[in-house]
């Protein structure tokens, strides 16, 4: 008997005969992206990327494109793509989408204005997935591109908007909890004074960067996850909220502990970078946490 008899036989998907064209569309789209992108994203990873509220946005910029061709070839396994043709009406709104999100980034690139070049990829992507296949690819590609919301770069005096509610809200919080267990602790503003330590709430610290990427995680494992029902998912994603705002609660007390009963160069060094991924990741478990006790109460995943 031979060998290769008791090899099992593997059983491959076959490929459509369109995945040629398939294959050479995608590369046109992704080369003329790149053309159109390219030298933004040098200049957004010298700059823009470089601050804390922005670092998330090369990952998941990563993530959309290869969630978006991980679809693509799937439905061009099943034979699904071929049957995706725009009608007249999606041709034209496609084309609408796409020259104001190209209007946008023209106008972002001569003013060197980065949340008109960031905002514009999200009509741009949008615009070319109506005029390839219409609403019906739009549906299968709604997370990837949902999430190229992401990378917008707001303006310094928009996040100084959202922030400064957040940092006065985080510090009056620390400084009660804190103060009801006896330590010598006074507020003002987003200024914390701990003992002899004056301690200030900046940007990094107000919860906005924990909430952005633990949100952005949340709806990730949410995609890959498959959640039983559609209220299964809001209520994972929306415990996302409260659980970031309380992990950086959590975050910055300690942080007045470790500065206030080891000092400064134990309180805003090391500890500091490693209380943030530490809390993040049991944030992150908190998710799962959730994600498990609600699926008690749901039907099984499809």
């Amino acid at each position: 008997m031979r060998v290769s008899n008791l090899v099992p036989k593997l059983a491959f998907p076959m490929a459509s005969p369109h995945v040629a064209d398939w294959v050479k569309a995608g590369a046109l789209l992704a080369l003329a992206w790149l053309v159109l992108y390219l030298p933004s994203y040098f200049d957004f990873a010298q700059i823009a990327w470089a601050r804390d509220e922005n670092a998330h946005a090369p990952f998941l910029l990563a993530f959309c494109f290869g969630a978006g061709l991980v679809r693509l070839r799937n439905l061009d396994r099943l034979g699904a793509l071929t049957l995706m043709k725009p009608r007249s009406g999606e041709l034209v709104t496609g084309a609408v989408v796409l020259v104001a999100g190209l209007a946008c980034f023209v106008l972002g690139r001569l003013g060197q204005v980065e949340l008109f070049i960031s905002l514009s990829q999200l009509p741009v992507a949008t615009g070319i997935v109506l005029l390839t296949g219409g609403r019906h690819l739009l549906r299968q590609l709604w997370f990837p591109l949902a999430m190229l919301a992401y990378l917008i770069i707001w303006p310094g005096w928009a996040l100084n908007e959202l922030t400064s509610p957040l940092k006065h809200w985080v510090s009056a919080t620390v400084s009660d909890i804190l103060y009801a267990t006896g330590l010598p602790i006074a507020r003002s503003g987003v200024l914390l004074v701990v003992g002899q330590y004056e301690l200030l709430i900046a940007d990094a610290c107000s919860g906005l960067n924990s909430l952005l990427a633990l949100t952005a995680t949340g709806a990730i494992y949410l995609y890959l996850n498959r959640p039983r029902s559609r209220l299964h998912a809001v209520l994972v994603f929306a415990s996302a909220i409260p659980i970031a705002i309380f992990a950086n609660v959590v975050r910055v007390s300690v942080l007045v502990l470790l500065t206030y009963y080891g000092g400064y160069n134990i309180g805003q060094g090391f500890a500091h970078e490693f209380a943030g991924l530490f809390l993040y990741s049991v944030a992150l478990g908190s998710l799962f946490v959730v994600d498990g006790l609600l699926s008690k109460f749901g039907k099984p995943r499809s």
